[in-house]
Protein backbone atom coordinates (compact mmCIF):
# COMPACT_ATOMS: atom_id res chain seq x y z
CA UNK A 1 0.00 0.00 0.00
CA UNK A 2 2.82 2.41 0.84
CA UNK A 3 4.43 1.82 -2.58
CA UNK A 4 1.13 2.52 -4.37
CA UNK A 5 0.74 5.76 -2.43
CA UNK A 6 4.31 6.76 -3.27
CA UNK A 7 3.74 6.13 -6.98
CA UNK A 8 0.51 8.12 -6.84
CA UNK A 9 2.29 11.06 -5.21
CA UNK A 10 5.08 10.93 -7.79
CA UNK A 11 2.52 10.90 -10.61
CA UNK A 12 0.65 13.86 -9.08
CA UNK A 13 3.94 15.73 -8.74
CA UNK A 14 4.78 15.13 -12.41
CA UNK A 15 1.31 16.36 -13.47
CA UNK A 16 1.61 19.51 -11.36
CA UNK A 17 5.04 20.30 -12.78
CA UNK A 18 4.22 19.41 -16.40
CA UNK A 19 5.04 22.01 -19.02
CA UNK A 20 1.99 24.18 -19.65
CA UNK A 21 0.66 25.27 -23.01
CA UNK A 22 0.81 28.99 -23.62
CA UNK A 23 -2.39 30.94 -22.96
CA UNK A 24 -4.49 31.54 -26.04
CA UNK A 25 -4.81 34.98 -27.54
CA UNK A 26 -7.56 36.55 -29.63
CA UNK A 27 -5.50 35.67 -32.69
CA UNK A 28 -5.64 31.97 -31.71
CA UNK A 29 -9.44 31.81 -31.44
CA UNK A 30 -11.12 30.40 -34.57
CA UNK A 31 -14.18 32.18 -35.96
CA UNK A 32 -17.59 31.10 -34.64
CA UNK A 33 -18.51 29.36 -37.90
CA UNK A 34 -15.38 27.18 -37.80
CA UNK A 35 -15.31 24.45 -38.95
CA UNK A 36 -17.71 25.33 -41.76
CA UNK A 37 -17.01 22.12 -43.65
CA UNK A 38 -15.05 18.96 -43.37
CA UNK A 39 -15.26 15.37 -42.29
CA UNK A 40 -14.18 13.44 -39.23
CA UNK A 41 -13.88 9.69 -39.44
CA UNK A 42 -12.88 7.32 -36.63
CA UNK A 43 -12.47 3.64 -37.44
CA UNK A 44 -11.58 0.77 -35.13
CA UNK A 45 -10.75 3.01 -32.16
CA UNK A 46 -10.30 1.26 -28.84
CA UNK A 47 -8.64 2.33 -25.61
CA UNK A 48 -7.42 0.76 -22.40
CA UNK A 49 -5.12 1.69 -19.54
CA UNK A 50 -2.81 -1.26 -20.14
CA UNK A 51 -2.64 -4.53 -22.06
CA UNK A 52 -3.83 -6.51 -19.04
CA UNK A 53 -6.92 -4.36 -18.37
CA UNK A 54 -10.36 -4.43 -19.98
CA UNK A 55 -11.15 -2.04 -22.77
CA UNK A 56 -12.33 1.42 -21.73
CA UNK A 57 -13.72 2.05 -25.19
CA UNK A 58 -14.46 -1.02 -27.28
CA UNK A 59 -13.69 -0.91 -31.01
CA UNK A 60 -15.97 1.71 -32.45
CA UNK A 61 -16.43 3.59 -35.63
CA UNK A 62 -18.15 6.87 -36.23
CA UNK A 63 -18.36 9.49 -38.93
CA UNK A 64 -19.38 13.12 -38.57
CA UNK A 65 -20.11 15.52 -41.40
Amino acid sequence: MFIDTTYSLERMHSYINAEQEPKSTKQDIPPAYWPASGDLRVEKLSARYSLVRDMLVPAMRTRRH
